[in-house]
């Protein structure tokens, strides 16, 4: 084998084992890398910590995964009963406010029964029979009754009204005049 020039130009292949270069002759020509190999580099020891690591990597993924199927299956739901209401009634279905401030349950009786968060009755709604279910708006103003088997959609709004002591209080005209309060939603 003819004496080449230490390497001017070095690449590595595609599979990472052996390094080529571009060398030149005796007489300065340049060698096609597939004829001469300037020298070759010992990369075993590199395949063996490849392979190693493509293990411990691929043990730690089954392990999370094992440990993530292992902890769903038993997590525990801790749970207690806060409050029951006793309607004495057939229940439909049941909406509530998203404040929670109040509860809405449909019957089969066509009322639907207002409830405070406390649990107390508030009012008692009569909307006719065949609703099946029921919902809130956002602002719990209206709720959505819903007649699945006859395709009805019924809206209704609902205005609570609150009765303001004014006993004691001054005031000018019949002391039982009825008095409106009216809070605008969209005043600027």
């Amino acid at each position: 084998m003819r004496n080449v020039a230490p390497p001017r130009d070095v690449c590595v292949t595609e599979q990472g084992r052996n390094m080529w270069g571009l060398g030149r002759g005796r007489k300065g020509k340049r060698l096609p890398l597939d004829v001469q190999p300037i020298h070759r580099l010992d990369t075993s020891h590199i395949d063996k910590e490849t392979h190693k690591m493509k293990r411990a990597m691929i043990a730690a993924a089954l392990l999370v995964c094992l440990g993530l199927l292992t902890v769903g299956a038993h997590a525990a739901v801790e749970w207690q009963s806060i409050q029951t209401i006793e309607t004495g009634k057939k229940l439909v279905d049941v909406a509530v406010t998203p404040d929670g401030r109040r509860t809405f349950a449909l019957t089969a009786d066509g009322e639907v029964l207002v409830y405070a968060a406390a649990g107390r009755l508030e009012d008692t709604l009569q909307v006719g029979v065949g609703f099946d279910g029921i919902s809130c708006s956002a602002i719990g103003d209206r709720i959505y009754l819903s007649n699945r088997a006859a395709g009805k959609l019924q809206i209704v709004e609902v205005i609570f009204v609150r009765d303001i002591n004014t006993a004691g209080s001054p005031f000018l005209g019949p002391p039982e005049a009825p008095v409106t309060v009216v809070v605008f939603s969209d005043f600027q």
